[in-house]
């Protein structure tokens, strides 16, 4: 049999849920029959404004649609839900103040939601089209993801996430099925607006919400948190990386994993939310061990590379895997017989003149004019000698520590630099070598922002004024 919520694996018949969602086919029937008479009402009283094409993806109480939008002769993704799971007079008007909600969202990985409105028997919205395969349906196809290709995603995901919660704004249902890939492998978040409504349409279906990738502390009756999405997050990306999830209430994760990437899941997986990281933001920066600085390889500990580039924005992590605790015996011989041929070293070779440091000159206090004695020591206009204090030495940097950039702008753009895309505004903590570098800010339908800017070893360079004008 299969399922009735995702429509793609079968119902197991030994643990009666679906290998793929972990749907329980309870009151199976009833379901079926509301999903399509919700399919029959889409095509009827939406004909005049929607050519529907094909469908993305349903459940027992919504439906998602590729179609195109007969006045404007666009291709949109269009979202629909019965009326009869809800027994609330205020209906209209909460669907449209959660719809309005989500129009303010923009955001680069954001679905934005162009239009919504209701019939007699449902409510429906359309947002852009942005591909027609969710990373539901490419785990299904796949199976589970390399690191590079998991965290790439989960960057994403979690700056969406992240520019949402800064706004009051949380997903509350967030699974597979919300997260969409274009051909260029972009991740895209969609279902803001529905999730609520979602939610409590399948809560009354007799499911949990979210499940199963609902956090402990989820209920109906709560309204979802940002610990609420950063817990389902984490879910995703253990689904990602291992091809199961975990089960509820336990922070265990598989040996294999890293050991950054385990730590970081296990946290986010904690059943109480206050143990969970700060934001989503933190979390993928766990696992991503984003640091300017990376921790010192320790001996019996994994060594961790320095990202060795850059692909779609996104930042590529080599992870070497863990080998195992050395024999302190050959350790501590190590140790002495490098010790010893520095001590020869030393004693042998000839001492060299050390080769003039790089320094950084910090500007001093705004110059005086002062007068000179006829012994040459300087006064001040008061009359009295001027001591010369003690020199401080100035800041020795090395010639190739990197600098670091801030860039925001306002509206979001894409930044370039060097003409190589590096991300999205707002962009903290970007490594960058010393020396000039063409910065650039560019958005469609606005005038581009371009600078070349002037690094020094060590600098930390803020560029987060930057206003993008509107093109002619």
């Amino acid at each position: 049999m299969i399922c009735p919520r995702c429509t793609v694996a079968e119902i197991s018949a030994e643990t009666h849920t679906c290998v793929l969602c972990g749907y329980s086919p309870g009151g199976v029937q009833l379901q079926v029959e509301v999903r399509d008479a919700l399919d029959e009402a889409a095509h009827e009283e939406l004909a005049g404004q929607f050519e529907i094409d094909t469908v993305i993806s349903q459940e027992p109480q919504s439906i998602l649609y590729a179609a195109r939008e007969t006045t404007t002769d666009r291709r949109v993704t269009l979202w629909v839900l019965s009326r009869r799971l809800f027994r609330e007079a205020q209906l209209e008007e909460r669907f449209q103040k959660e719809m309005n909600a989500a129009t303010v969202l923009d955001h680069p990985h954001v679905v934005p939601v162009l239009r919504f409105g209701s019939t007699a028997s449902l409510l429906w919205s359309i947002t852009k089209r942005v591909g027609q395969r969710s990373l539901a349906a490419l785990l299904q196809e796949r199976g589970p993801l390399d690191l590079q290709a998991c965290l790439r995603i989960a960057e994403q995901i979690a700056s969406a996430l992240q520019y949402a919660h800064r706004r009051g704004i949380v997903h509350g249902d967030l699974r597979p099925g919300t997260i969409f890939m274009d051909e260029a492998g972009w991740a895209f978040l969609t279902g803001f607006a529905a999730a609520r409504l979602t939610r409590e349409a399948t809560a009354q279906g007799g499911d949990a919400p979210g499940a199963p990738y609902g956090a402990p502390e989820d209920a109906p009756q709560r309204q979802p948190t940002p610990a609420t999405d950063q817990y389902a997050l984490a879910v995703i990306i253990h689904e990602c990386l291992t091809g199961t999830r975990p089960i509820p209430n336990d922070t265990s994760v598989p040996a294999e994993l890293p050991a950054h990437v385990a730590a970081a899941l296990r946290r986010a997986l904690s059943p109480a939310p206050i143990d969970r990281y700060p934001s989503v933001s933190d979390f993928v920066s766990a696992l991503s061990l984003t640091a300017a600085v990376a921790p010192p390889v320790v001996p019996g500990r994994p060594a961790l590379a320095q990202p060795q580039g850059r692909e779609g924005g996104q930042r590529l992590l080599r992870v070497d895997r863990y080998q195992g605790p050395r024999n302190p015996r050959r350790v501590g011989l190590s140790i002495a017989v490098v010790l010893g041929l520095i001590l020869i070293y030393q004693v042998w070779t000839p001492k060299a003149s050390a080769p003039a440091a790089r320094t950084v000159v910090i500007p001093g206090p705004r110059r005086v004019d002062t007068a000179v004695a006829p012994s040459g020591t300087p006064i001040n206009p008061s009359g009295a000698p001027v001591r010369p204090g003690p020199r401080r030495p100035s800041p020795v940097l090395s010639a190739s520590e990197p600098g670091v950039l801030f860039i925001n702008s306002t509206p979001w753009g894409e930044v370039y630099v060097d003409d190589q895309l590096v991300g999205t505004t707002p962009l903290a903590n970007l490594s960058v070598p010393p020396g000039e570098h063409r910065l650039r800010v560019v958005r469609e339908g606005f005038e581009s922002y371009q600078e070349t800017v002037s690094v020094a070893p060590g600098q930390r360079l803020r560029r987060t004024s930057i206003t993008l004008r509107g093109a002619p």
